[in-house]
């Protein structure tokens, strides 16, 4: 064989070693960003449900100091959680922006319909704490400015009103409520 046609044939196993290591490369760098994406979204999902569990607990400790102590930062927590941080809906959208699968939206949301009745419960355990230290209700935030009460709830005296608000926010039917709201979110 001639020098020549060696040489030829070494420079073309050459470039087509070249161009199966280049496109070797391009897949993984194109591997790389999916996996890196994945990753990113994974991470997304995670957070948002970090964000839903410490909505969740902050709300619950918030109402419960504000029943136990009156303590108005508290209440304004709680509030401000409910109305402008609106951590439980942004958790929510990162777990469904970033490849949230149907179960794990149905989990969301079992997790939030749940939140409304611990959520409603909360709030009345306030607003009868609230009825039970003679607080003025147009000072309140509007969910507790125009709570309605049963009649039983306003013929209480004040130590009884607080003690049934102590008991709705620390209590059995409370404490199952919690755990159905956490459960979804622990099977996340």
């Amino acid at each position: 064989m001639r020098f020549s046609s060696m040489i030829k044939i070494t420079m073309t196993v050459v470039l087509v070693l070249v161009v199966f290591g280049l496109a070797a490369q391009v897949g993984t760098i194109v591997t790389t960003g999916q996996v890196n994406q994945a990753q990113e979204e994974s991470n997304q999902r995670n957070n948002g449900i970090t964000y839903l569990k410490n909505a969740r607990t902050s709300l619950a400790d918030n109402a419960r100091v504000f029943v136990v102590s009156g303590l108005e930062e508290a209440m304004l927590d709680y509030f401000n959680q409910v109305y402008v941080n609106r951590d439980s809906e942004y958790g929510a959208s990162l777990i469904a922006d970033n490849g949230g699968t149907q179960d794990q939206d149905k989990l969301v949301q079992q997790s939030l319909e749940a939140a409304k009745v611990t959520q409603k419960t909360e709030m009345h355990a306030m607003a009868l704490a609230a009825l039970g230290r003679g607080s003025d209700f147009s000072a309140l935030p509007a969910d507790l400015e125009h709570f309605q009460f049963t009649p039983e709830e306003l013929a209480m005296d004040s130590a009884t009103q607080l003690q049934t608000a102590s008991d709705l926010v620390f209590g059995e039917t409370y404490s199952n409520s919690y755990k159905s709201v956490m459960s979804p979110l622990n099977m996340l």
